[in-house]
Order: C-alpha cells, then sequence, then structure tokens
C-alpha cells in the first residue's frame, strides 16, 4: 500500500486540509481536555483525515481524467 507518496502528491490539498483539521481538532481538545489519550487519539485521527483526503483526491482524479463514452445501441 502507497500511502505517503499518495500524500505528498496531493500536497497542496493535503497542505489546506490540514490547516483547517488542525484547527477544528485544537477545538476539540479545548473541550475534551488535554491528556496524552485525547491528544494521542487527536493526532491519530488527523493523520486518518488526511490520508483519507489524498487518496480520495487521486482517484476523483484518476476518474476525471478517463473518458466515459456511452455505448449507442446498434440497429439492424
Amino acid at each position: 500500500m502507497v500511502v505517503i507518496p499518495k500524500v505528498g502528491q496531493q500536497m497542496l490539498v493535503v497542505f489546506v486540509v490540514g490547516t483547517v483539521t488542525a484547527q477544528v481538532l485544537g477545538i476539540v481538545l479545548d473541550h475534551a481536555g488535554r491528556n496524552d489519550v485525547t491528544i494521542a487519539a487527536a493526532n491519530l485521527a488527523g493523520f486518518a483525515i488526511l490520508i483519507f483526503v489524498a487518496h480520495g483526491v487521486a482517484w476523483s482524479k484518476s476518474v476525471q481524467g478517463k473518458k466515459v463514452t456511452a455505448k449507442r445501441p446498434v440497429f439492424p
């Protein structure tokens, strides 16, 4: 499974989403309290979100690049 290279290939989107995600997770930590467990959970959630976004954007770009053509019915 190629995780790190895929995140690097989608660096701009990952950066933007990571900035927003860090702010949101910071707010969540402010409300939940900052201890070892919540910080570790927030970090793991952030990693998962960034990896998911990178793979989702890569998949979206690959689907957009494929030309979809409808098959015409053949009439005798």
